[in-house]
C-alpha cells in the first residue's frame, strides 16, 4: 500500500513538472517565456526580498496592481504586459521591453529604466519620480499627467510622445528628442536642458513655467 502510494506521488509529480516545462517552455527568441500562475507563485516567494527575472518572457501577462518594488527585470520582456496601478518602486527595467505596455497609474518612483523601450506604453498618470529613463525609447508613449519630477530623460527619446499636463520639475532632459511632443500644460519648472527644445513645435530658450 506504501509503495503504491509513493508511486502515485511521483507519477503526479511527473505530470505536473511535464505541465510547467509544456507551460514556461523557451520563447523563440530564447528566453524562458513564464506564466501569471509561475510568475506569482516566484513573486510570492520572494516576498521580504528582490523577485529575480532579468531576461524572462513575461508579455502580456496580466500583472494589474502586483507589487514589483526592488524587482529585477533587467532585459525581460514585457511588451503588451498589463501593468496598471502596479508598483515598481526602486525596480530595475534597464533594457527591458515594454512596448504597448499599460502602466498606468503604475508607481516607478526611483526605477532604473535606462535604455528602456516604452514605445507606445501607456503611462497615462503614473509616478516616475527620480525615475532613470536615460535613452529610453518613449516614441509615441503615453505621458499625460505623469508627474516625472527629478526624472532622468538624458537622451531619450520622446518623438510623438504624449506630455499633456506632465509635470517635469526638475527633470533632466538634456538631449532628448522632443520632436512632435505634444507639451500641452506640461510643467517646466527648473528643467535641465542643453539646447533649446520644441515645445508643441515652438523652441524655446527657456522652458516654460
Amino acid at each position: 500500500m506504501r509503495s503504491g502510494l509513493r508511486a502515485l506521488i511521483v507519477g503526479a509529480v511527473c505530470i505536473l513538472a511535464a505541465c510547467e516545462e509544456k507551460i514556461d517552455s523557451p520563447s523563440t527568441d530564447g528566453t524562458k517565456k513564464i506564466n501569471r500562475i509561475t510568475f506569482f507563485s516566484w513573486l510570492n516567494a520572494s516576498a521580504g526580498g528582490r523577485l529575480q527575472v532579468p531576461g524572462f518572457d513575461l508579455s502580456g501577462l496580466d500583472l494589474i496592481g502586483a507589487n514589483l518594488s526592488n524587482a529585477n527585470l533587467t532585459n525581460a520582456n514585457l511588451s503588451g504586459a498589463q501593468l496598471s496601478n502596479a508598483v515598481l518602486t526602486n525596480a530595475v527595467l534597464r533594457d527591458a521591453n515594454l512596448t504597448n505596455a499599460n502602466l498606468t497609474n503604475a508607481n516607478l518612483t526611483n526605477a532604473v529604466l535606462t535604455n528602456a523601450n516604452l514605445t507606445n506604453a501607456n503611462l497615462r498618470d503614473a509616478a516616475l519620480i527620480a525615475a532613470d529613463l536615460t535613452k529610453a525609447h518613449l516614441n509615441s508613449a503615453n505621458l499625460s499627467n505623469a508627474d516625472l519630477r527629478g526624472a532622468v530623460l538624458f537622451n531619450a527619446v520622446l518623438t510623438k510622445a504624449n506630455l499633456r499636463y506632465a509635470n517635469l520639475t526638475n527633470a533632466d532632459l538634456r538631449g532628448a528628442n522632443t520632436t512632435n511632443a505634444d507639451t500641452t500644460n506640461a510643467t517646466w519648472t527648473g528643467v535641465i536642458v542643453d539646447t533649446p527644445i520644441p515645445l508643441n513645435g515652438v523652441i524655446s530658450d527657456t522652458p516654460k513655467p
